[in-house]
């Protein structure tokens, strides 16, 4: 299986540990959403979390002209977190995130045979939430796949705890530093651990709309990053007063206004000072693909120099 998605810019290759004899167990329902459904599963008796993206929101993109499949592949839910995690792979950065194994495609045939040997049956187990389940809900005659994610599950504990949101903040910074906006899509639900574990809605340099041709002056995709962080430990604190949090992901207008000299370089709007420091659109994505290059060609000599492979 290929890389996705076969376009510039980062990919993640498919999950290694299964194949047309594998067992998928289908044990639990962890959670659903707009794009996708989360099952506890067991894939050769070691547990998983299973993403799940809804086939109804995938075109194949050769079904649409070029510039129509370049938008799909950079937006697509499914794509956006494999560009996502495979840009955190190859910037070895994976521990900013719940750890992602791969994807897994399920064609009609494949997706019933793993029903087949499932010893839990899906039927039922979450009708009552409302949200679409694609082993349920997908009609026997569609065509299209089910993608999805295999990723490390964890249980049992909170999305975050007060002593983690230091170190949370941090990782959205290093998130943004290269070259990942998480489209403003930060909520307590992204996260498991203290760890983000949803990346459905990210945009990932290159991309259309960081330094593409639709880039925003105003830097407004990473600016709302900042803005629904600080909303999410705002619902904290309402809810937890006795664990008040008082670090936030943006700065704090009224100490930066007295600082001296910040009139000169600051003009009073987060987006400014935010775009000077983290702006995902800076990051040269270009250099990755440079590093892998000069890997392939060149090898180091007992003397430490460089030397092009045969020579």
């Amino acid at each position: 299986m290929d890389l996705l998605p076969n376009i510039d810019g980062p990919k993640l290759g498919p999950f290694s540990l299964i194949s047309q004899s594998t067992v998928v167990e289908f044990i639990d329902y962890v959670g659903a959403g707009t794009d996708a459904v989360v099952w506890k599963v067991s894939i050769d008796s070691r547990l998983y979390a299973l993403k799940m993206f809804n086939p109804s929101m995938y075109d194949e993109p050769e079904d649409v002209n070029k510039e129509e499949s370049l938008y799909k592949q950079q937006n697509d839910p499914f794509y956006s977190e494999c560009r996502a995690y495979g840009r955190l792979k190859e910037t070895n950065n994976e521990k900013l995130a719940v750890k992602c194994y791969g994807y897994v495609i399920f064609n009609n045939v494949e997706e019933q045979t793993c029903l087949t040997k499932s010893k839990t049956s899906l039927k039922g187990s979450h009708s009552s939430t409302g949200h679409f389940d694609p082993l349920l809900l997908r009609e026997e005659d569609d065509p299209r796949p089910i993608r999805a994610l295999v990723k490390d599950l964890i249980e049992g504990v909170p999305s975050f705890t007060r002593s983690q949101v230091i170190g949370m903040i941090a990782d959205v910074k290093k998130i943004h530093k290269i070259g990942i906006c998480l489209g403003g899509d930060i909520r307590k639900d992204a996260y498991v651990g203290g760890k983000l574990v949803d990346f459905s809605r990210s945009q990932t340099v290159p991309h259309e709309y960081l330094d593409g041709i639709h880039r925003r002056r105003d830097n407004l995709n990473a600016t709302t990053d900042v803005e629904t962080f600080d909303d999410m430990i705002d619902e904290w604190n309402e809810n937890h007063p006795e664990q008040y949090i008082w670090r936030r992901l943006a700065v704090n207008s009224d100490y930066v206004g007295k600082l001296r000299g910040a009139r000169r370089i600051w003009d009073g709007s987060i987006d400014h000072l935010w775009d000077t420091k983290f702006n995902p659109a800076d990051y040269d994505w270009k250099s990755i693909k440079r590093k892998k290059s000069m890997r392939n060609t060149c090898r180091i000599n007992k003397k430490g120099e460089r030397r092009k492979v045969g020579t």
